[in-house]
């Protein structure tokens, strides 16, 4: 037993604190320099988040774009193990201490002993907590943030609720509102006090859609109920955020999630000594870095959302950017890192020029097979539509935040571009499918799938129903990732319309 109360000292180049998207990327590109790596969290397993995020991702096919969280979580570790880094798991850090002038000694528990890590420099990936929201009844059981259901849904798949309302509609309000209801939670309302949604449009039209009304200068008055949540009392707020006397509304639901955003958490590098600062973007405090990502604390950097809540693929990014520089810091390798910084993470974060959806139906009467649609209409940058498309009938160029232009004349209608959309903003059509009717092939992630020649109920972008179509074909593609290709027919009036058909559980035979 040594000074510090543990039985051993492990000791490696770099420490990296937590094994989420920008905790693994940092720790691969170290152990690409042939530096040693240990990586420590307080998980059971690598991902951080990205376990139970079943989506697929925006951002470049380079870097795993178009790929769900679940699978890229495996992807990152493996290649980890590959290029040699350790990892320890179960293992939550408490304790940062400097050791003179060579590095610190990192202290962890595992539940059973007291662990210590010696390295040269460190690298600090500890993500962020969920906000709360308090409001008269938010404290009863059935009041839940958004990870939590996602972790019960996704990680555990326990079906918690009957009816959810949302309340958010940033990107992790409208992403969790679409995968609830693919384990058969409905979602009575999406509400967001803010006068317009914080996230992507395409996530927005996924659960329209699936009809799922999105309220905004919406707020919360009231959970409900004697020992549980019952229902919960919204209401809409004037341009002061402040309710409208006489617009209450009550909805019944058995759990009231939140997803009002997420706070780095800085309690380890505050207490470390690092200086905090207010995020200048956003009202959050993160530690102050420099251009290399390194702390007021000489060699203990940081990445992720502990730098400032971003996407999954910018924290990816800026792990890569910590990689280098913690390499440059060691003298093993020397990368102009704050330029190619400037220039990925402008690319990631930036969004180019916005469009209103639309195509011209008479465009697609002279062909006799499928040809795909594409309605991004939002500069979101992502090209896996571009690089999925096996004849480059669809262009997006080195800026990925350009909109997607398609070539009819290449397009072959294969529906690759359908599955693969992290948006599920593509589609194929035949308007001359017969003489009467046009076929329209959708993407479909629902369970039960519907079936052949079963008549179900078209619905519009909104989720407005259009008119009654008939199931022609599901197809499964070849490394499609359990997107299906739905194919129904329409009425050829109707085929600009049709977006989408009403799920299961939502009077979907009913008569229109």
């Amino acid at each position: 037993m040594n000074k510090y109360g543990v039985s051993q000292m492990n000791k490696y180049d770099v420490i990296v604190v937590g094994a989420g998207p920008a905790g693994l990327a940092a720790a691969e590109q170290i152990s690409i320099s042939g530096c040693s790596v240990m990586v420590v969290d307080s998980n059971a397993s690598a991902g951080g988040q990205l376990i139970k995020q079943i989506h697929k991702f925006f951002g470049s096919a380079s870097v795993c774009a178009g790929v769900r969280g679940t699978s890229l979580s495996r992807i990152l570790y493996d290649s980890n193990l590959r290029k040699g880094s350790m990892f320890t798991f179960n293992t939550s850090v408490y304790a940062i201490y400097p050791d003179g002038d060579s590095g610190y000694n990192v202290f962890a528990a595992d539940g059973q002993k007291t662990l210590c890590f010696k390295g040269s420099a460190i690298v600090l990936a500890l993500g962020a907590s969920e906000n709360a929201l308090a409001f008269p009844g938010w404290t009863k059981p059935g009041v839940i943030t958004a990870g939590a259901a996602q972790t019960l849904a996704n990680l555990f798949r326990i079906r918690f609720s009957q009816r959810v309302l949302m309340v958010g509609a940033g990107n992790v309000g409208l992403i969790v509102s679409y995968q609830l209801m693919q384990a058969g939670i409905e979602v009575a309302a999406v509400i967001e006090a803010l006068p317009k949604i914080g996230g992507y449009a395409v996530h927005a039209s996924k659960i329209r859609r699936a009809g799922v009304p999105i309220y905004t200068s919406c707020t919360i008055l009231e959970a409900l109920g004697k020992e549980q949540v019952e229902g919960a009392i919204i209401a809409e707020l004037d341009n002061n955020f402040n309710p409208i006397l006489g617009s209450e509304k009550r909805l019944n639901v058995d759990t009231i999630c939140l997803a009002v955003g997420l706070s780095p958490l800085v309690k380890l590098v505050a207490m470390v000594g690092c200086k905090l600062v207010k995020n200048s973007n956003k009202n959050e405090i993160i530690p102050w870095y420099d251009e290399n990502m390194m702390t007021s604390k000489k060699g203990i950097f940081v990445a992720g959302d502990l730098a400032g809540v971003e996407e999954a693929s910018i924290a990816m990014e800026e792990g890569t950017l910590v990689g280098m520089a913690v390499t440059n810091y060691l003298g093993i390798s020397v990368t102009n890192v704050p330029e190619r910084k400037q220039l990925s993470l402008e690319q990631l974060r930036k969004k180019g020029k916005n469009e209103l959806p639309s195509y011209n139906v008479d465009a697609y009467r002279k062909y006799d097979k499928p040809k795909a649609v594409i309605e991004c209409f939002e500069g979101i940058p992502c090209n896996p539509c571009e690089k999925c498309c096996p004849l480059g009938a669809i262009t997006i160029g080195d800026d990925i935040t350009n909109l997607p232009k398609l070539d009819l004349a290449k397009c072959t209608g294969c529906g690759r571009c359908v599955v693969s959309c992290p948006g599920m903003a593509c589609f194929l059509i035949n308007m001359n499918y017969s003489n009467t009717r046009a076929e329209i092939a959708i993407p479909y992630e629902y369970l039960p799938l519907p079936k052949q020649d079963e008549i179900v109920r078209a619905v519009s972008r909104s989720g407005e129903v259009v008119c009654v179509a008939q199931v022609v074909r599901i197809k499964k593609l070849v490394d499609c990732d359990n997107t299906m290709l739905l194919y129904i027919s329409v009425p050829k009036e109707y085929a600009a319309q049709v977006r989408g058909i009403e799920r299961k559980g939502k009077n979907f035979n009913e008569n229109v």
